[in-house]
């Protein structure tokens, strides 16, 4: 369940910076100059909005994970040919 958390969170994530990138005006250089403000500790900090996307899929793939049971051996042998010796 955590890939298939990891892609949804990606398109949504995607999906929202890429609506909030064509509201950069074109003399403002638009959707290519659109950044990522994040305030720490009174420190801007500007990041390009693939990093954000990368950063909240790998988090909810994490979480989602966690939070879900293993898979059961059964699909582990059907996509892992764990039989096989090394």
């Amino acid at each position: 369940f955590g890939a298939m958390a990891s892609v949804v969170t990606a398109i949504a994530t995607w999906g929202y910076l890429f609506y909030q990138g064509l509201q950069v005006p074109m003399e403002q250089g638009g959707l290519s100059a659109y950044m990522v403000h994040i305030d720490i500790n009174g420190i801007d900090v500007s990041l390009k909005p693939v990093v954000v996307m990368v950063f909240t899929s790998a988090v909810s793939m994490i979480l989602v994970s966690w939070i879900t049971p293993k898979p059961s051996e059964a699909v582990l042998k059907k996509f892992f040919n764990l039989d096989q010796p090394k």
